[in-house]
């Protein structure tokens, strides 16, 4: 029972925490957009090229 061995690994999730909102630059509608679907619990699907700030636009929101 000496030898145990730890199979995952502890992290301070206080390193993670959100200290300012992500820069989003709203081009049309899309925020109303995906809170009209989030309150109706719609999914939705992003599409776009790499680099049209598909992953900012989530974390922004």
């Amino acid at each position: 029972m000496a030898n145990q061995t730890q199979l995952y690994q502890q992290h301070n999730i206080e390193e993670y925490f959100i200290d300012k909102e992500p820069f989003y630059l709203e081009v049309a509608d899309e925020i109303d957009i995906f809170e009209a679907a989030y309150a109706q619990r719609v999914p939705i699907l992003l599409k776009g090229q790499t680099g049209s700030c598909k992953t900012r636009f989530v974390e922004y929101m």
